[in-house]
């Protein structure tokens, strides 16, 4: 099936390397590699350009680790960034006739990567008068006997919308007694980490995926991942082979030095 222009990213793409002051970039100011390297200058020592360990770096995969509150390297896999973890999931998880919710506004790819693999999407609004929380009743009323993921970001972008604790008690709940997943994109994720929880700390069919794009600088690294019950993982092992095969051991060097110096 043909999938839509992808319009954000099509104008991001025309604009910005010739923008005086850009003021829609959606990261911090990007790190430079001297920089990087200068926080572990034995970062890039004995770096071997083969195609290192698969499913990422093990020390890798124990930094990224850290970011959770509990788990094992075994629940995490390494991914050329979030959309590209995003897609995999998808790929993995949704089948034609399957019904996804997700919300508005929202980034594109949530809701037109599954139309494109043949689902069908509901779409529940973030709003403004609600103090962009999404009405309840809305989204219970988009539940349907085939829904099978729900898709979102935490925070979301561009609204910022964030669950308390008993909004995920109840979202969860929810999907829980249906079966249904919660894949959530979570490369804000650490601009407060006492109110932005992961879901995959939380539901074992919560799908975390982040990346070392966002509050971690490092766009051009194109270093991501997905934390999630480890069955899930080995089947996102399983189609990786055949799409992109491994992350690197340059990109998983550098990441170990990003993560090792997060505090910097």
């Amino acid at each position: 099936m043909k999938i839509k222009d992808f319009l954000c990213e099509q104008w991001m793409t025309k604009y910005e390397n010739d923008a005086v002051y850009n003021m829609t970039d959606t990261s911090f100011q990007a790190l430079s590699l001297k920089e990087l390297v200068s926080l572990d200058e034995a970062a890039l020592e004995d770096v071997v350009l083969d195609y290192g360990e698969i499913y990422g770096d093990k020390q890798l995969r124990r930094e990224i680790l850290k970011l959770y509150a509990h788990g094992s390297i075994d629940e995490i896999t390494c991914f050329p960034g979030a959309l590209n973890a995003n897609q995999h999931v998808m790929d993995v998880l949704l089948e034609p006739g399957d019904h996804v919710i997700a919300f508005v506004p929202g980034y594109q790819q949530f809701y037109e990567y599954p139309r494109s693999l043949g689902c069908e999407v509901s779409l529940v609004s973030y709003q403004e008068k609600l103090d962009w929380m999404f009405d309840w009743e809305e989204l219970e009323n988009s539940f349907c006997a085939n829904t099978k993921m729900i898709v979102m970001g935490s925070p979301s972008n561009p609204t910022g919308t964030t669950l308390s604790a008993a909004h995920w008690d109840r979202l969860i709940g929810l999907c829980r007694e249906r079966g249904i997943y919660i894949l959530c994109d979570e490369v804000y994720r650490g601009l407060d980490l006492e109110q932005t929880p992961s879901v995959s700390d939380l539901y074992e069919r919560g799908i975390s995926c982040s990346s070392l794009s966002k509050i971690f600088s490092l766009p051009g690294l194109r270093l991501g991942w997905v934390k999630a019950d480890k069955r899930i993982i080995d089947d996102l092992n399983v189609r990786r082979d055949y799409t992109m095969i491994s992350t690197g051991p340059l990109s998983d060097r550098l990441g170990i030095a990003a993560l090792r110096n997060k505090e910097v």
